[in-house]
Protein backbone atom coordinates (compact mmCIF):
# COMPACT_ATOMS: atom_id res chain seq x y z
CA UNK A 1 0.00 0.00 0.00
CA UNK A 2 1.32 3.29 -0.68
CA UNK A 3 0.69 5.80 1.99
CA UNK A 4 0.62 9.68 1.17
CA UNK A 5 0.25 12.19 3.61
CA UNK A 6 -0.42 15.78 3.93
CA UNK A 7 -0.13 18.16 6.99
CA UNK A 8 3.70 17.14 8.85
CA UNK A 9 3.27 19.40 11.70
CA UNK A 10 3.33 18.84 15.32
CA UNK A 11 0.58 16.38 14.81
CA UNK A 12 1.53 14.95 11.36
CA UNK A 13 4.89 15.00 11.62
CA UNK A 14 4.62 12.78 14.37
CA UNK A 15 2.30 9.97 12.73
CA UNK A 16 4.77 10.09 9.97
CA UNK A 17 7.57 9.26 11.73
CA UNK A 18 5.58 6.56 13.31
CA UNK A 19 4.76 4.75 10.08
CA UNK A 20 7.96 5.00 8.61
CA UNK A 21 9.57 3.68 11.75
CA UNK A 22 6.99 0.77 11.47
CA UNK A 23 8.22 0.12 7.91
CA UNK A 24 6.26 2.00 5.76
CA UNK A 25 7.02 4.17 3.07
CA UNK A 26 5.33 7.39 2.84
CA UNK A 27 4.96 10.01 0.35
CA UNK A 28 4.31 13.18 2.66
CA UNK A 29 3.19 16.90 1.75
CA UNK A 30 3.77 20.22 3.71
CA UNK A 31 3.83 23.96 3.01
CA UNK A 32 6.82 24.25 5.49
CA UNK A 33 10.09 22.98 3.40
CA UNK A 34 11.90 20.69 5.06
CA UNK A 35 9.37 18.81 6.79
CA UNK A 36 8.39 15.52 4.80
CA UNK A 37 12.54 14.53 4.97
CA UNK A 38 12.50 15.56 8.71
CA UNK A 39 10.10 12.53 9.84
CA UNK A 40 11.67 10.58 7.07
CA UNK A 41 9.09 10.54 4.23
CA UNK A 42 9.97 10.74 0.76
CA UNK A 43 8.75 14.52 -0.10
CA UNK A 44 6.30 15.07 -2.34
CA UNK A 45 6.17 18.58 -4.70
CA UNK A 46 2.39 19.10 -4.09
CA UNK A 47 -1.05 17.83 -3.00
CA UNK A 48 -1.72 16.57 -5.93
CA UNK A 49 1.38 14.48 -6.82
CA UNK A 50 0.75 12.72 -3.14
CA UNK A 51 -3.50 12.05 -4.70
CA UNK A 52 -1.57 10.58 -7.71
CA UNK A 53 0.84 8.19 -6.27
CA UNK A 54 -0.75 7.03 -3.00
CA UNK A 55 -3.66 4.74 -2.13
CA UNK A 56 -4.21 5.93 0.98
CA UNK A 57 -4.02 9.94 1.92
CA UNK A 58 -3.80 10.94 5.65
CA UNK A 59 -4.88 14.64 6.41
CA UNK A 60 -3.41 16.42 9.51
CA UNK A 61 -4.68 19.88 9.10
CA UNK A 62 -5.34 22.50 11.49
CA UNK A 63 -9.12 23.39 10.42
CA UNK A 64 -11.70 23.31 8.00
CA UNK A 65 -10.72 26.18 6.02
CA UNK A 66 -7.16 24.21 5.03
CA UNK A 67 -9.09 20.96 4.54
CA UNK A 68 -11.40 21.92 2.24
CA UNK A 69 -9.16 23.37 -0.64
CA UNK A 70 -6.65 20.34 -0.19
CA UNK A 71 -9.37 17.80 -0.43
CA UNK A 72 -10.55 19.94 -3.42
CA UNK A 73 -6.96 19.48 -4.86
CA UNK A 74 -7.28 15.44 -4.09
CA UNK A 75 -10.54 14.92 -5.51
CA UNK A 76 -9.31 16.75 -8.66
CA UNK A 77 -6.04 13.89 -8.97
CA UNK A 78 -8.17 10.99 -7.24
CA UNK A 79 -9.00 7.81 -8.38
CA UNK A 80 -11.80 5.12 -7.49
CA UNK A 81 -10.70 2.75 -4.90
CA UNK A 82 -8.56 5.58 -2.69
CA UNK A 83 -9.03 5.94 0.68
CA UNK A 84 -8.47 9.73 2.47
CA UNK A 85 -8.44 9.72 6.09
CA UNK A 86 -8.83 12.77 7.75
CA UNK A 87 -6.91 13.60 10.79
CA UNK A 88 -7.64 17.48 10.76
CA UNK A 89 -9.77 19.16 13.79
CA UNK A 90 -12.65 19.78 11.08
CA UNK A 91 -16.25 21.14 11.19
CA UNK A 92 -18.58 17.94 11.09
CA UNK A 93 -20.70 19.65 8.05
CA UNK A 94 -17.74 20.18 6.44
CA UNK A 95 -16.41 16.77 6.97
CA UNK A 96 -19.55 15.04 5.67
CA UNK A 97 -20.24 17.11 2.70
CA UNK A 98 -16.54 16.30 1.78
CA UNK A 99 -17.82 12.22 1.90
CA UNK A 100 -20.27 12.72 -0.05
CA UNK A 101 -18.24 14.61 -2.96
CA UNK A 102 -15.23 11.59 -2.36
CA UNK A 103 -18.07 8.79 -2.64
CA UNK A 104 -19.39 10.21 -5.85
CA UNK A 105 -16.37 9.10 -7.49
CA UNK A 106 -15.34 5.89 -5.35
CA UNK A 107 -13.25 7.14 -3.18
CA UNK A 108 -13.82 6.45 0.67
CA UNK A 109 -13.20 9.38 2.67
Amino acid sequence: MKLGFVGLGNMGGRITRRLVSAGHSVLGFDTAPGRAEACGAAAARSVAEVAQKSDTILLSLPDSTVVEPVAQEILRNARTGQVVVDLSTAAPASTIRLANEFLGIGVSY
